[in-house]
């Protein structure tokens, strides 16, 4: 399930700046919580208020067609799986900074916890 990350050490190059601070990207952040990144767009949504300020944030159009400038010129091909449809992501992805990652970790933590106990 997380095809791009041989180990924690290369979640380095997973890494961006955007709006002055270091940030993961949804599709990332999934893949390290073993969720998809629609499930984890759903708790930002339902949790946004309880998220510390700019720990979370969706990227602007301009702001990410100028990550996807940059991811290709670091990699040739960075489509992941899921995350685009017709050649081009929906909405433009949440960024998480490292108080971020922390912050949903909880929510996904219980989300995951009630989802398991469901099924």
């Amino acid at each position: 399930m997380s095809a791009d990350f041989d180990s924690l050490e290369n979640l380095g190059y997973k890494i961006y700046r955007a709006r002055g601070q270091l940030v993961i990207l949804d599709s990332d952040v999934a893949k390290l919580f073993l969720t998809q990144t629609r499930n984890l767009n759903q708790q930002v949504q339902r949790n946004l208020n309880n998220l510390p300020e700019d720990s979370v944030f969706r990227l602007t159009k301009e702001e990410y067609g100028d990550l996807k400038n940059m991811m290709s010129q670091l990699v040739t091909s960075r489509i992941r799986e899921g995350t685009y449809r017709n050649g081009g992501k929906i909405k433009p992805p949440y960024v998480f900074t490292e108080e971020g990652l922390n912050s949903i970790h909880v929510f996904l933590r219980k989300f995951v916890t009630i989802e398991k106990f469901l099924n």
